[in-house]
């Protein structure tokens, strides 16, 4: 449902059903975990991305890319340069 949501262009209701999960303690397996981290991206919505981010799952590759994708066209450069600096390069030792 999130990944159906967010690939018809429903960001909100993406968002709004990765909440709902939350507030039922489910925890979301990866592939929740990035279509409503997608979605903040495309709508550039920095704060809830920045939350989704922040749920304690481990972030894959495509998770770092999202958030570079969403901080960068936020113009956040210092904080992009952050992510790529302390977490890109520790996954690709």
């Amino acid at each position: 449902m999130l990944g159906g949501y967010y690939g018809h262009g429903k960001v909100e209701e993406s968002l709004k059903l990765f909440q709902e999960i939350m507030e039922q303690d489910l925890v979301p397996n990866q592939v929740a975990f990035l279509s409503p981290l997608s979605a903040c991206s495309h709508g550039r919505l920095v704060e809830q991305g920045k939350f989704i981010n922040s749920i304690g799952l481990i972030p894959g590759p495509k998770h770092y890319y999202c958030m570079v994708t969403l901080l960068s066209l936020a113009v956040l450069l210092e904080e992009t340069e952050e992510l790529i600096t302390n977490h890109l390069t520790l996954r690709i030792i």
